[in-house]
């Protein structure tokens, strides 16, 4: 009996302690730029990534590994290594509360909660945090 219950114990924590894939932790943001101008726009991209850099989530266990600009800065992906289940919340937040007042007159966003696939057109962060 008491090998039985082991043996159960061992698969739930075995089972419960699987890591995410990365694509459970990644979420793309589309931006859509009113501005024309490329240094304009590289200028906010600066300040946008310092903001982004320093960002200090709610919750303590939201951990970014990090996050790029694709397709001419009209797309974001932001890769987690933790808390993944919480992505799509904390990149909105983030976006709400501190990223809104420089694009306020700059751009428009969205932030996707449909899966992302790692990859060159999106973002290709390894390591042990993943299972893939």
């Amino acid at each position: 009996m008491i090998i039985r219950v082991a043996s159960i114990l061992l698969i739930v924590l075995l089972y419960g302690c699987e890591k995410p894939s990365r694509e459970d932790c990644i979420v793309k943001v589309s931006l859509n730029w009113s501005i024309e101008n490329e240094m304009q726009r590289t200028k906010v991209i600066n300040e946008f990534s310092s903001i982004i850099d320093e960002y200090v989530f709610p919750d303590p266990n939201a951990n970014l590994a990090g996050y790029v600009f694709n397709n001419e800065h009209r797309e974001m992906y932001f890769q987690f290594s933790s808390s993944c289940d919480a992505k799509t919340n904390y990149v909105r937040n983030m976006f709400d509360e501190a990223l809104a007042p420089i694009l306020k007159d700059n751009s428009e966003y969205l932030v996707s909660s449909e899966p992302v696939k790692p990859g060159h057109k999106t973002i290709m962060l390894e390591g042990g945090a993943w299972r893939d």
